[in-house]
């Protein structure tokens, strides 16, 4: 869980970000057979503050 505590969130991309695989001094893309997605969040601090915080979810 992210929360925002103080700032503002401007966008938030669930699967905005996804680590690509390359190999070969950058010549070679590798097809990862599970691939992972990473939220891409984007804030504007308020008054020069952002402060976020994150907390694993679940029991």
């Amino acid at each position: 869980m992210l929360e925002v505590t103080q700032g503002t969130v401007d966008a938030l991309e669930p699967a905005g970000y996804h680590d690509e695989k390359v190999v070969g001094m950058g010549l070679l893309k590798l097809k990862d057979p599970t691939p992972m997605t990473y939220a891409l969040v984007t804030a504007r601090p308020h008054g020069g503050q952002l402060t976020i915080e994150v907390r694993r979810g679940g029991g």
